[in-house]
């Protein structure tokens, strides 16, 4: 019976195998160039036990010789080496700005290794690299704008002056005689010293992951610092300078990579994935930069509502110290630690429409911090620990606006925000309004 039923089969495959063999056919090439382009130059990336010849091998698919491959052993060296002149003619200070728009080697290397394949490109007959050329097609461009920040600051000075004093002595006669003597005194005297220090700031990156518009806010902060001077408690330090208040991100991010990939003859959306994969498996540090421009995209966090419609002021949720008795003290807030933790940035909004009543770096415990009052001042938000403020005393706010950044100032551990409501100056359980 057995028997009988294999017969059966191979006689209906042997009939049939003018359908099912071109399509078996078919998938093996596929599968084939599936490997050869993308599975094992992947391997080949995340092995760090291979040496830079057999990576090199593998990269192409072993469709060179022994020789090829010798002679071209740091070509992965080489491709870092062009991918690392995205910041020529950039200051110190414009590469710090750019610098999550980095060129990854690993994109050039990808995209090279993609487009001048046979398998991809009916017009090379064989691997045929050229990453000059891809570099300059898709390297990065930044624009820059003229910034000054201003300085005046208050500095208590002790100064050594010379006066004259009456002095009365006895002469050798037992007489009074009235001399003037010179004596020198110290006295505080205050100067004002101004600075202004010429900078540039990014307004614009074009990149393979779309253009980044960067907007800008024009604010003064003033700082109250302890002062030397034992009969004046503070002096005061303004500084003006315009900070980064917002990032137009891209519609479609992908786009211009997309559209030079598809005027290359690579349409297909499963082939340019396949090539972000392979370029994220070589290069961690463009994943990594990819997820900090993401972090920055304020209009993709979510915003979360509690009572009275007060609006959750950052995106994490992550407690990570609650409200009340904390060691030998009581806590008077709710620490909400970073998106990612350790990384500072998230953005804070205004709770509610708000006046604020302080934002100014602290030297004491709470760091750079703002205060805002709500509803003709009954209620009272505060948030510490800032890395930047986005508004100054006496601003108005909107619920949702954005008024700062999260950071590690003051005495702070890691990057988070202290987050504190207050009625009437009394300290209330933010967790009471957001019970997430």
């Amino acid at each position: 019976m057995a028997k009988k039923l294999l017969k059966i089969i191979l006689s209906i495959l042997a009939k049939t195998a003018v359908i099912w063999l071109p399509i078996l056919v078919i998938i093996i090439i596929c599968y084939i160039a599936f490997l050869v382009i993308f599975a094992i130059p992947r391997q080949a990336a995340e092995d760090i036990t291979i040496d830079a010849k057999d990576r090199v091998a593998a990269f192409f698919g072993f469709s060179k010789d022994e020789e090829f491959y010798e002679d071209n052993k740091e070509l992965f060296e080489d491709y870092k080496e062009i991918a690392s002149e995205w910041s020529d003619g950039l200051s110190d200070d414009q590469i710090q700005q750019a610098k999550v728009h980095e060129f990854s080697w690993a994109i050039l290397a990808s995209v090279d290794r993609l487009i001048h394949d046979p398998l991809m490109n009916d017009a090379m007959d064989e691997i045929d690299i050229d990453p000059e050329n891809v570099f300059d097609d898709l390297k990065p461009n930044f624009e820059f704008k003229d910034s000054v920040i201003y300085v005046e600051e208050e500095i208590w000075k002790q100064e050594e002056r010379t006066i004259e004093v009456e002095v009365t002595t006895t002469d050798e006669n037992g007489n009074e005689v009235m001399e003037i003597q010179e004596k020198i005194i110290k006295e505080w005297v205050l100067e004002i010293d101004k600075k202004t220090e010429d900078v540039e700031l990014i307004t614009k990156a074009e990149t393979i992951e779309g253009t980044f518009i960067y907007e800008y806010k024009q604010t003064e902060e003033v700082m109250h610092i302890p002062s030397p001077n034992p009969n004046v408690e503070t002096q005061k330090k303004i500084i003006k300078k315009e900070i980064l208040t917002k990032v137009q991100y891209p519609a479609e991010y992908y786009e211009p990579f997309i559209l030079y990939l598809n005027e290359q003859g690579i349409t297909h959306p499963s082939d340019i994935e396949l090539v972000l994969e392979l370029a994220t498996a070589y290069d961690t540090n463009y994943d990594l930069n990819l997820t900090y421009l993401r972090n920055f995209d304020y209009s993709s966090y979510p915003r979360f509502v509690g009572e009275n419609e007060w609006l959750w002021v950052t995106p994490s949720t992550r407690v990570t110290s609650p409200y009340g008795p904390r060691d030998d003290e009581f806590h008077l807030a709710l620490d909400i630690g970073a998106v990612n933790q350790g990384i500072a940035g998230d953005p804070i909004w205004a709770m509610e429409d708000g006046t604020v009543t302080r934002a100014e770096e602290s030297s004491g415990s709470y760091g750079t911090i703002i205060y805002i009052k709500h509803y003709n001042d009954q209620i009272e938000t505060r948030y510490a620990h800032l890395d930047t403020l986005a508004v100054s005393k006496g601003d108005k706010v909107k619920k949702g606006d954005l008024i700062g950044t999260m950071g590690n100032t003051g005495r702070s551990t890691a990057a988070h925000l202290h987050f504190e409501i207050r009625q009437d100056g009394k300290a209330l359980n933010p967790a009471y309004f957001f019970p997430f």
